[in-house]
């Protein structure tokens, strides 16, 4: 699910909740030297290590300033493009996703 918020964006905060987020899942499977690990790496370069070494907190986004919260509109948009139907993603998640931007 983290993913889904590093496209997404938001505040500061937001993103600080989200790395707190992704660490806190690897370290329940056991591996929390890697947690650990990942959500230094994260925190410090502002990079996801293993899936998108390239994008940034909010790469969905063109011309978009970083850390803003996101409007209803945006909100509303990343659930049209998350309910096209990607594969990939499992649908509890997405859905655990959408409550948690709706209600930030």
């Amino acid at each position: 699910m983290h993913d889904m918020f590093l496209w997404a964006g938001g505040t500061s905060s937001e993103r600080i909740q989200a790395d707190i987020y992704l660490r806190d899942c690897v370290a329940d499977t056991g591996e929390s030297g890697h947690a650990n690990l990942m959500y230094r790496a994260i925190r410090l370069t502002s990079y996801s290590p293993i899936k998108y070494p390239d994008k940034r907190w909010g790469n969905g986004w063109n011309n978009r300033d970083d850390f803003q919260k996101l409007s209803a509109r945006e909100i509303e948009m990343v659930e049209a493009e998350l309910m096209k139907g990607y594969d990939s993603i499992d649908p509890f998640y997405r859905d655990e996703f959408l409550d948690i931007i709706k209600g930030r």
